[in-house]
């Protein structure tokens, strides 16, 4: 028997390892190609999802740094309507200013306590060590006619400090034809928010009496 092989034989070996091959280049580069595919497909979907969850943070950030500004910029404006503090020279301006405004006459003034009424930590990073308010009172005697009356109120309720009217009682005169009575205010202060207190320069204030008013305790 002949060791040389046909021409036809040496084809389809030629052949079949041509196959065998491309099988394989298929098996290791195709396939492997296609698994490095998915592999890196992943990995960007990954990225992708990573990416919109900094961009969604860096929104939200956003619009809580804005939300937080506006918060602080409500919270200064609040604060900004009380006074720093109502010393017994200031609570005098400020009964001097009722008189003029109002037009009527303070007889007597008394002088409650000072007492603290909250106390508010972590306010904001403004306010390191919380803010603290207190209501400070005062009574006076007061006569006036019925629109000096209703001016003293319209004082009290539009002044820029915090103030409210905690009691009034008033009567008529039919001499005088002029109502006189007491109230009592309440004046707010607050502490604690980086404001100095300024004690009011006292001037025009009318001389000859024993005080002002005519009785201060």
């Amino acid at each position: 028997m002949s060791d040389r092989m046909n021409p036809k034989t040496l084809r389809m070996l030629l052949f079949l390892i041509m196959l065998i091959i491309a099988v394989c280049a298929f098996r290791f580069g195709y396939i492997a190609f296609g698994d490095k595919e998915a592999a890196e497909k992943t990995v960007n979907d990954a990225l992708n999802v990573q990416y919109l969850e900094l961009f969604d943070k860096i929104q939200k950030a956003e619009e809580y740094k804005s939300e937080t500004a506006a918060a602080k910029q409500e919270i200064a404006a609040v604060f900004d309507s009380y006074s720093v503090k109502n010393t017994p020279e200031k609570i005098l301006m400020i009964l001097i200013g009722m008189e003029e405004k109002a037009d009527i006459t303070i007889s007597s003034i008394t002088f409650g306590s000072e007492a603290e009424n909250f106390s508010m930590v972590n306010v904001t990073s403004d306010y390191p060590e919380g803010v603290t308010g207190y209501t400070s009172s005062v009574a006076i005697s007061f006569s006036g006619s019925y629109k000096g009356f209703e001016n003293a109120l319209s004082y009290i309720r539009e002044y820029p400090e915090h103030m409210s009217l905690a009691s009034a009682n008033a009567s008529f005169d039919s001499e005088s034809g002029l109502l006189s009575g007491t109230m009592q205010l309440n004046l707010y202060s607050l502490e604690g928010t980086g404001k100095e207190y300024v004690a009011p320069v006292i001037g025009n204030i009318p001389i000859g009496k024993d005080n002002i008013f005519g009785t201060i305790e």
